[in-house]
């Protein structure tokens, strides 16, 4: 219970505009490796199913960690528990071209999604699972990683073909990565 009303206390807070508090600098390759090795650790998971792609290179940004960090357990959530338990996730860090843009993204080879799923994706306290599954969660989780990632400036992007996995993108259009990314990616760019 004490989670469904933090989780709603988040949904009304971001659909209010909230911002992220203090920022920090961080090395993202090295942070979200730890991340998801953090991730991996849980024990509905088998550590194998998870593979990080860094960049080529150090990308520096500044962010709120504990709002990455609650998208990224919510993304690697769904692909593993929503998925046959073979399946693997790939997340890569992905610099855009000319060192402008940077995306993180969430590939798997699962099942997939239907359209309707797709379409309500990110409505608060849809389950894109039968009712009678037994699965842990509020129904909040891909609302609010959508409301986070926006309120850091960026996006999310979901593609996917029922029977051929499914590929979500967290994407900061106006980044400049590099060693070291310029901007803060919190500010709204």
């Amino acid at each position: 219970m004490e989670m469904l009303i933090n989780d709603l206390a988040m949904t009304y807070r971001l659909k209010s505009g909230a911002r992220p508090p203090e920022s920090e600098e961080i090395e993202l390759n090295s942070w979200l490796e730890d991340a998801l090795k953090q991730a991996a650790a849980d024990p509905f998971y088998k550590k194998e199913t998870i593979l990080f792609q860094a960049a080529s290179f150090d990308v520096t940004v500044r962010l709120y960690t504990p709002w990455l960090e609650r998208i990224i357990n919510n993304l690697v959530a769904n692909a593993l528990l929503h998925n046959p338990p073979d399946t693997v996730l790939i997340v890569s860090v992905i610099p855009g071209e000319g060192g402008k843009g940077l995306t993180i993204q969430f590939a798997d080879n699962g099942t997939g999604m239907d359209e309707n799923t797709v379409n309500r994706l990110f409505e608060r306290y849809y389950r894109g699972t039968a009712t009678s599954a037994a699965v842990n969660g509020t129904g909040l989780g891909m609302a609010i990683s959508k409301g986070l990632i926006e309120a850091m400036g960026g996006k999310i992007t979901v593609e996917t073909t029922l029977g051929n996995g499914t590929v979500i993108r967290l994407i900061w259009e106006e980044a400049v990565a590099g060693n070291g990314i310029e901007k803060d990616i919190n500010e709204n760019l």
